[in-house]
């Protein structure tokens, strides 16, 4: 009867771990506040790898403040899998450089997102390898 009892309280942990990572309607899947936070960590990381890529140095801390603000576009029925969102990035540097970016987020079921923007090269050269690589600005994403 012990193994029993045992199978039955790791089945039931195992559907309460997974029951929180699960969205229970469509409208779960983000807010525009979250995705407006999680759009600029986003670009932060994005950045970072940006200059780790083109520079070789590694600084934490290039970015000094970053703000992210969206809206939506199309929020797409239920059986629709995704919503679209326009979402713009406004940052600041340590050094006091500022700037700013818009994306074309496509947000899915899982409340992940891709974005994409064309104010930024679609490939960069990669300092290490001594080539082209993707642009890690051009194309963001990230499953908050």
């Amino acid at each position: 009867m012990k193994p029993a009892w045992h199978a039955l309280a790791v089945v039931a942990m195992l559907g309460a771990l997974t029951a929180g990572c699960q969205r229970s309607s469509d409208s779960d899947r983000t807010s525009v506040p979250l995705l407006s936070r999680e759009i600029g960590l986003a670009y932060e990381r994005a950045y970072q790898a940006h200059m780790r890529m083109t520079t070789q140095r590694f600084d934490e801390y290039v970015l000094a403040e970053v703000a992210g603000r969206c809206g939506p576009v199309v929020i797409s029925p239920a059986d629709r899998p995704r919503w679209e969102f326009v979402c713009g990035v406004a940052y600041r540097t340590r050094r006091g450089g500022r700037g700013s970016a818009s994306y074309t987020v496509a947000v899915d079921r899982r409340g992940c997102f891709v974005g994409r923007s064309s104010e930024y090269p679609a490939q960069v050269f990669e300092s290490v390898l001594r080539r082209p690589g993707p642009n890690p600005l051009a194309r963001i994403q990230s499953c908050p």
